[in-house]
């Protein structure tokens, strides 16, 4: 009800004609006012004219950089620095993955022949035989090495209790070697 009141008092306000002065200063406010915005968006677009025309001088470098590639020595290498994943990197990941994969694929049935498969399967055989012929022989060696240690262990413990006994007047030490 008091905001009606106020808005009843607004209305019944007499209305007091602005001089030239005052209609003046408000168009000048005005004024300065678009300007400032006139001015503020061309400084917006000059800036975004030099940073594009920036970009366009090292449009190469710059590319490549948003691929996650850096060209060094006229071939482009992956940029693993700080492990870092570009947007560019991200959508390629989400969007390219599949006719990548298939790339992939293509280049590696180029590279790797059937000649070539069979001597990467025939190397990885013989590495594994290998190491498989090595852990046994290993373990052969120690199971025997093992057996012979506790064949003298116990040959000379007997040995010892033997002269123990002899010593001790327990047995003649008929059979044994003194």
């Amino acid at each position: 009800m008091a905001t009606r009141k106020k808005a009843v008092e607004v209305i019944k306000a007499p209305i007091v004609p602005l001089t030239p002065k005052e209609i003046a200063t408000k168009m000048r406010e005005k004024f300065i006012v678009a300007a400032t915005e006139v001015a503020n968006d061309a400084v917006a677009d000059q800036m975004a004219e030099r940073i594009i025309a920036d970009l366009n001088v090292q449009k190469r470098e710059v590319t490549l950089k948003l691929l996650g590639l850096d060209d060094r020595w006229g071939k482009w290498d992956v940029d693993h620095c700080n492990g870092r994943n570009s947007p560019i990197t991200q959508y390629l990941a989400e969007n390219a993955e599949k006719q990548i994969k298939e790339w992939v694929n293509e280049a590696v049935a180029e590279v790797l022949t059937a000649e070539r498969k069979l001597k990467i399967k025939n190397a990885a055989k013989a590495a594994i035989q290998r190491e498989i012929d090595t852990i046994v022989e290993q373990q052969t060696k120690g199971y025997y090495l093992r057996e012979r240690a506790e064949g003298i262990i116990n040959a000379l413990l007997e040995r010892a209790a033997h002269e123990v006994r002899v010593e001790l007047g327990l047995t003649q030490g008929v059979g044994k070697d003194d």
